[in-house]
């Protein structure tokens, strides 16, 4: 989802979204696009265009023409060019150096999965038209469920209240291929941020809806397009492992990872530019981006590596394709679609014929995916779960997959634990409301009480204020990282060095926006507890594989990840090295006994790994980039 501004985010929608020339109707065929030069022209969508020109101006399913679309994202009725409520507003202040505009509307993009792009690039007239129907419908479902649980307006003083609407008025424009010339197929539903509410009166919609429940309506597009293509074609869907840091991609099986990543060019030039970007960003600041920072990287990198808008007929495109997908598989794309079609038509579900102990385990592992992700969270955090969490089932049509998703958010509540203010209602609903309900779970609680806890416990090892002090706040460039560009300490990076070296906490927690300097203040930290306690004292742990080597080369020290740790440490790691090792005991025991000095010989007890540590009964790291700490 992106906002069009009032103004230079509607030239850019008529210069990069609505453009097209070919006719099209209700029941034109998919082969009439194939020598037109563009794509489709829109087409008018949403309930609330029955609220125009007292109802007889725009039919949904419409073409869309410049003139009238250019009125809407004016706040006008597209018919009478009457206003549609108040004009927007103007803004004079500037928000972080940029000029502040009015929100025009918004480009709500829905693509399919690169399999079926690909597939519908490659596959015979009848098959592309059958994807494009599926695809077609699925947007149109979800628009509706925007429309009934979304879509509402703001009134009252301060836009306090909310208000349901009447619908939606938007075009929808439909789009074949990417910049670079790749299959993808998509479209691009631009909503007019004006709607009727119910008592007649046009106002803004409520924006902060919308962005919180886009998640949410992205997955659930997701699902509802599975089951339709599961439906109208004889295949199959898998997950695929797209790498580290990126969630699994349902893809349909029968078309290999290499010819997908071959229509994808242009995701491998921005990937490619980030990673150069990322790259620049360690070399400047001494330290990897966060993951906010990364995704600002990415974005730019999108803008830096955008080609020029460029239209081709269908036809060519088609030509093209197919030519590539020879190149890259030796294989004729016929033959290529038909391994794809080599499944077999899903027998559809109903929410009913989903158990109740099935459910419950299905929502035990919703609430397990949020609290992954997030300390809270609200019911469309929930929905957008849940939506993941049931992609494998194949349902019969849009209703039953929402009931299906309901039931689950439902369930997946009564595992939560609520956290709304005394007297407010937290009830599993996804009606329209501003800010729902917001729930944690009791792993979380739980998780935090042991922190606080160990916050307030002053049992660990401290060493001596003076030693501290004198490491904190003298140069030492050769045990610091590489590319720090101080030998001395701030004086508050050598006041944390000096509180938690002599705090004798078991928890201490260092805090500081990007850019602050902890990576230096926890390399001074290390070599301040060394000193004091000696080389290999000191321990680094992080919640991922690249965090725990970017920290590792910051600090100089072995760091791994804290699941890997508490797996070989006290989880099942542990436990089945106590188990061998047991067996290993009776077996020497035994053969000792019966005179077997070589078979004794034979079973010592197993050697630790050099990665365990030890811990007390909570199991906590000795140390990680937190300064966590244990006897």
């Amino acid at each position: 989802m992106a906002r069009l501004s009032a103004g230079s985010g509607y030239r850019y929608l008529l210069r990069n979204t609505a453009v097209g020339d070919a006719e099209q109707s209700s029941t034109t065929p998919l082969t009439d696009y194939y020598a037109a030069s563009g794509n489709p022209p829109g087409r008018w969508v949403g309930a609330g265009l029955a609220g125009l020109a007292t109802g007889g101006g725009l039919p949904v399913g419409s073409r869309v023409s410049e003139e009238p679309l250019r009125r809407v994202f004016a706040g006008r009725d597209p018919v009478t060019g009457a206003r549609l409520g108040r004009g927007f507003p103007t803004y004079s202040a500037h928000e972080g150096g940029k000029p502040r505009h009015a929100v025009a509307g918004f480009d709500l993009t829905f693509t399919v999965p690169k399999s079926v792009s690909v597939l519908w690039a490659l596959a015979q007239p009848d098959t592309q038209a059958r994807i494009v129907k599926t695809h077609r419908e699925a947007v149109n479902e979800v628009l509706a469920f925007i429309e009934r649980r979304v879509l509402v307006t703001r009134t009252g003083h301060g836009g306090v209240g909310q208000m349901a609407t009447r619908g939606l008025v938007a075009a929808s424009f439909d789009h074949w291929d990417t910049r670079s010339g790749d299959p993808n197929l998509h479209t691009h539903v631009v909503v007019a941020n004006r709607v009727q509410g119910v008592d007649g009166a046009w106002r803004a919609l409520d924006g902060r809806l919308l962005h919180k429940a886009a998640v949410a309506v992205s997955e659930l597009y997701d699902d509802l397009l599975a089951d339709r293509v599961a439906a109208n074609l004889p295949v199959s869907w898998s997950y695929r492992d797209r790498g580290p840091r990126r969630t699994p991609a349902y893809e349909l099986v029968g078309l290999e990872d290499h010819l997908l990543a071959g229509f994808s060019t242009r995701g491998a030039d921005v990937t490619a530019r980030t990673q150069v970007l990322a790259s620049q960003f360690r070399g400047e600041h001494g330290r990897a981006p966060t993951r906010v920072e990364r995704t600002r990287l990415a974005q730019r990198a999108t803008r830096e590596t955008r080609p020029p808008k460029s239209v081709h007929p269908l036809r060519d495109l088609l030509v093209d394709w197919r030519q590539r997908a020879r190149l890259l598989t030796g294989q004729e794309p016929l033959d290529l679609a038909r391994a794809a079609l080599a499944g077999e038509y899903a027998r559809p579900l109903r929410s009913l014929d989903v158990g109740p102990e099935t459910m419950l385990a299905i929502a035990n592992q919703v609430v397990s995916g949020v609290q992954a992700r997030r300390s809270t969270w609200d019911v469309w955090n929930l929905h957008a779960e849940a939506s993941r969490a049931t992609r494998v089932l194949r349902m019969r049509d849009a209703g039953e997959r929402l009931r299906l998703t309901d039931q689950v958010v439902a369930t997946a509540v009564t595992q939560c634990v609520a956290l709304d203010p005394p007297g407010t209602s937290s009830a599993p609903t996804l009606a329209r409301q501003g800010q729902g309900a917001v729930y944690t779970s009791p792993a979380i609680l739980d998780a935090e009480r042991a922190l606080l806890a160990a916050n307030h416990a002053t049992d660990g090892p401290t060493m001596s204020a003076a030693t501290a002090e004198r490491i904190a706040s003298g140069p030492s460039p050769q045990l610091r990282p590489t590319r720090t560009r101080h030998d001395l300490l701030a004086a508050d990076q050598a006041a944390a060095v000096i509180e938690i070296a002599t705090s004798g906490r078991r928890v201490d927690v260092l805090v500081g926006p990007a850019g602050a300097g902890k990576t230096v203040t926890l390399a001074v930290l290390r070599l301040a507890w060394e000193s004091g306690h000696g080389l290999g004292s000191v321990m680094g742990l992080a919640p991922s594989a690249a965090a725990a080597g970017e920290l590792a080369e910051a600090l100089r020290l072995t760091c791994e990840t804290t699941a890997k740790w508490l797996w070989e440490t006290s989880g099942p790691g542990a436990q089945a090295r106590a188990q061998a090792a047991a067996q290993l005991t009776e077996r020497s025991a035994a053969a000792a006994a019966a005179g077997d000095g070589q078979e004794a010989r034979r079973c010592p007890w197993p050697r630790p790994s050099s990665s365990m540590s030890r811990t007390s009964g909570a199991g906590t790291p000795a140390s990680s980039s937190s300064s966590t700490r244990r006897p």
